[in-house]
């Protein structure tokens, strides 16, 4: 929403782009690492594949995605719709529960 708030000031879309940035960079690094740490060891490479491929897959459909609406229906509607997604998303992880904590190996000691 920013973004759209802030598109016609050069401040306020370099505050934009310093808090999406800064929020990118945490998630991008902490993610795996949390896929990593609640797999199991036997099925450790599985979940790191499934989450790579779930990664590379939504920056395709999303950057396709937006770039179609980008051109369909202007600028304003990409950033709005960017912040649909955010909002889906926010409310589909409230409703989440933190993991419990699993052992580095699997019950049949793999």
């Amino acid at each position: 929403m920013g973004f759209w708030l802030f598109s016609s000031s050069i401040w306020g879309l370099g505050l934009m782009l310093l808090l999406f940035f800064t929020g990118f960079n945490l998630l991008e690094a902490t993610l795996p690492s949390l896929v990593s740490k609640l797999a199991l060891g036997a099925i450790r490479g599985t979940a790191m594949g499934v989450y790579s491929t779930s990664q590379f897959s939504g920056a395709f459909v999303g950057g396709l995605l937006g770039g179609w609406v980008h051109a369909r229906f202007g600028e304003t509607s990409a950033f709005l719709l960017g912040a649909g997604f955010i909002l889906a998303w926010l409310l589909l992880a409230g409703s989440m529960e933190v993991p419990a904590k699993t052992d580095a190996i699997s019950p049949d000691g793999r």
